[in-house]
């Protein structure tokens, strides 16, 4: 029986600990594999996952849907909107190419929820670093992501801009606007 080397074990071992490292670096989700993950980041400091997830249901009028969904990974805590059906009219996502930022706006209740996703540049490479707003009666928190977000994420939210709410030329439709001048002055 020939006897390897060592080094040729950890040298074949290596490939196996890479692989685990780049599978525990996966940007965690609570999106299905048969879902779009439209956005999904491990908050800074913190268990918790926020993800907006979609898809296309041939069922559905329109066929497309989107939802938020935010907990600890495998246990949504909360998700956003309940039905599938018209979602993508419950979310507004604005893209403000001259500022290389992003905003996914929703209003639950009382509560409104802002997705920001910029554009920077770090040494040589674009980063996009992420945080959510949630703000009650005009008192603001923000959740910080822990890493920046993939590229694809920021094209993907481009590309899905179109699909959801749009606002009229006046802005009294939009969410914004809705939050500070109704929803935030209600007792």
């Amino acid at each position: 029986m020939t006897r390897l080397p060592l080094s040729f074990g950890r040298l074949c071992a290596l490939p196996l600990a890479l692989f685990a490292a780049f599978a525990n670096a996966a940007t965690p989700t609570h999106c299905r594999g048969d879902e779009d993950t439209y956005f999904s980041c491990k908050l800074a400091n913190s268990q918790k996952v926020a993800s907006v997830c979609g898809g296309a249901d041939a069922r559905l009028k329109d066929g497309a849907w989107l939802q938020y969904r935010f907990g600890v990974p495998g246990r949504v805590e909360f998700a956003y909107p309940a039905a599938q059906e018209g979602s993508l009219q419950r979310f507004e996502v604005h893209v403000f190419s001259k500022y290389d930022y992003q905003s996914v706006l929703f209003i639950n209740e009382k509560v409104l929820y802002e997705i920001e996703i910029s554009e920077k540049l770090q040494g040589k490479a674009l980063v996009y670093p992420a945080v959510i707003n949630v703000e009650v009666q005009k008192k603001r928190t923000q959740l910080r992501c822990e890493k920046p977000v993939p590229e694809a994420m920021w094209n993907d939210m481009v590309n899905l801009s179109q699909q959801t709410h749009q606002t009229t030329g006046e802005g009294k439709d939009g969410f914004l606007w809705q939050y500070y001048n109704v929803i935030a002055k209600r007792p």
